[in-house]
């Protein structure tokens, strides 16, 4: 009776870690040969589960910890043959218990399932759907209770801030694992990045607004305008004729290196300026982010319907 209890249990500690370890490689940047686990599963298995995705995940990990504690149970039990009450086992008993609990972990919580998933192309499992099915409804009361307060939980800890942080660590995540697989190349990481953080945006949404931005006026002398930076140290500031709705260009900092401290006194910041692109209010971030890696440029002035700066 009890080497079929074992192995029961063997099996449902096998199992629902590799239930876990296909979930926890969903999303991922993966080869091919591992990809069709996944697909497999995803496609024949869980469907005919029917189950919601977060409840058998949840239930995964909990018959984890269930089979594993009554494994260790098992194993002492069968090792000591007595009451623990009149007689306390020795070092060398509880030794042995606990080197037949760590073989249990390595073996059937992390190297067996890791085989299933890395050999195989996990058509297998489909063979298992009742089995699994039956494990997950077993202790589906414990996973909705578990759900219930982890959902109370992350309820009262959500927050904006720690949403938008959240899916930075996640982007920032997918690149990296296609920085690892040669599909986003490193100088494209950022660009990349921001990207997919913009989506759907439009400049209108990310640009600093009219009142914010630092300008300056071209008639200004450039002593005057290094006096300015000095508490603004900005690298690129538009520079404006009249108003701020006529900008006429763009002055780098690193540009006034070359001038004289002479030159500084006399010489208009309009001498020194760059051409300025402009771009309308309701243009794509991500478009807008591609253009500007291709022309190697880091500002552009944004415009409203009217033709003046937004």
């Amino acid at each position: 009776m009890a080497g079929i209890l074992i192995v029961v249990l063997l099996f449902v500690l096998t199992m629902s870690s590799y239930v876990e370890r296909l979930y926890s490689e969903m999303g991922k940047f993966l080869a091919r040969e591992f990809q069709e686990n996944i697909d497999a599963w995803e496609q024949q298995v869980e469907p005919r589960l029917r189950l919601k995705r977060d409840h058998v995940r949840l239930s995964a990990a909990i018959l984890a910890q269930i089979s594993l504690a009554c494994l260790t149970l098992l194993f002492a039990m069968l090792l000591f043959d007595r009451s623990p009450v009149y007689d306390r086992p020795t070092v060398a008993e509880v030794g042995q218990v606990v080197l037949g609990v760590v073989l249990v972990i390595l073996l059937f919580n992390q190297l067996i399932p890791f085989m299933f998933f890395t050999r195989t192309k996990g058509l297998w499992v489909v063979r298992l759907r009742g089995p699994l099915r039956l494990m997950f409804y077993i202790v589906m009361p414990v996973t909705l209770f578990l759900g219930f307060l982890l959902s109370i939980a992350a309820l009262a800890e959500s927050s904006p801030r720690k949403e938008e942080e959240t899916t930075v660590e996640a982007v920032d995540a997918l690149i990296e694992a296609g920085e690892e697989e040669g599909i986003v190349e490193e100088s494209n990481r950022d660009l990349v990045r921001s990207a997919v953080e913009f989506g759907g945006k439009v400049v209108r949404e990310v640009m600093t607004p009219r009142p914010e931005m630092f300008a300056v006026p071209g008639i200004l002398t450039i002593e005057e305008f290094l006096r300015m930076l000095e508490t603004k140290p900005y690298s690129r500031v538009p520079v404006y004729e009249g108003t701020v709705d006529h900008i006429t260009g763009i002055v780098f900092a690193h540009d006034l290196l070359r001038i004289r401290d002479e030159d500084a006194r006399t010489q208009r910041v309009a001498s020194i300026e760059r051409n300025a692109t402009f771009v309308p209010e309701t243009k794509n971030v991500s478009e807008l982010l591609r253009e500007m890696q291709q022309e190697k440029q880091h500002m552009r002035i944004v415009i409203d319907e009217y033709g003046g700066v937004a």
